[in-house]
């Protein structure tokens, strides 16, 4: 159902299950985005009830924004992207989730590839059979997650669990004897989108070191949809002086499946 010119207003894709209440599968966005646009990625597929009368829509998304929070930190936007800007710790696992990629046989969650330093991957805590919507976890900020269809292990008291793999996208700079760290380092503009259009995950950061040398870093990667086994990566650096960079990059098998 669109509503509107093409180039002014919103067109709201929906599903044929239903003629009288039509089920919202999909946003799209046309420029200029109205206020009506601007609401946040979580919540916008249960919107169920959602008519043909934009007001009944729009008071309908007002719900939902109050289970979105900000709404500048995650939106659906022209260009078919979703952003994360600026970098907060408190929901970075969050994003992880949210920015998962993955080809229907290879998945891997959105983490950043130079990781947190105070959010370790190998913490083991004991799970136990219950009721899964009431099970609360161990407070953590991040976790790591690559998963391959089939793999599974079997769990002493939860039976047959699909395995978290090794971490597969570790890719450090080290510039001027730092390491690149988006909570304690200065980093002076964060930007990370994924782009539906091409599936594709893509950070970029402006990075001040202690010494004073900028950095200006680039994060890519995607999971292949053509050859499902196969991620690639890439990471660009360039720095305004001349520095001296290492890159510490490699496999982490130093992780748990139910921490």
């Amino acid at each position: 159902m669109c509503k509107g010119s093409l180039l002014t207003d919103t067109c709201l894709v929906t599903s044929p299950i239903s003629r009288v209440k039509p089920r919202v599968a999909a946003i799209a966005y046309h420029q200029p985005p109205s206020a009506f646009d601007r609401w946040r990625y979580p919540g916008y597929d249960e919107l169920a009830s959602a008519d043909r009368d934009r007001r009944t829509a729009e008071r309908a998304l007002h719900a939902q924004r109050r289970v979105a929070g900000d709404l500048e930190t995650c939106l659906m936007r022209v260009g078919w992207s979703i952003v994360e800007a600026p970098f907060r710790g408190a929901t970075a696992m969050a994003y992880e989730g949210l920015f998962t990629l993955g080809s229907g046989y290879l998945h891997v969650r959105g983490s950043l590839e130079e990781h947190l330093s105070d959010a370790p991957q190998n913490v083991e805590y004991t799970r136990r059979p219950a009721d899964v919507s009431s099970e609360r976890f161990p407070q953590a900020k991040s976790k790591w997650g690559t998963y391959v269809a089939g793999v599974f292990g079997d769990h002493p008291l939860l039976g047959r669990e699909m395995v978290n793999l090794p971490f597969l996208l570790g890719l450090v700079p080290v510039v001027d004897g730092e390491k690149l760290d988006v909570e304690r380092g200065v980093i002076e503009e964060y930007r990370r989108e994924l782009l539906l259009d091409s599936a594709t995950l893509r950070r970029a950061l402006r990075w001040r070191t202690h010494a004073g040398t900028v950095v200006h870093v680039t994060f890519e990667h995607f999971v292949s949809g053509t050859r499902p086994q196969l991620c690639l990566q890439r990471m660009t650096l360039r720095a305004e002086r001349d520095t001296r960079v290492i890159v510490h990059a490699g496999l982490d098998a130093d992780v748990r499946t139910n921490g």
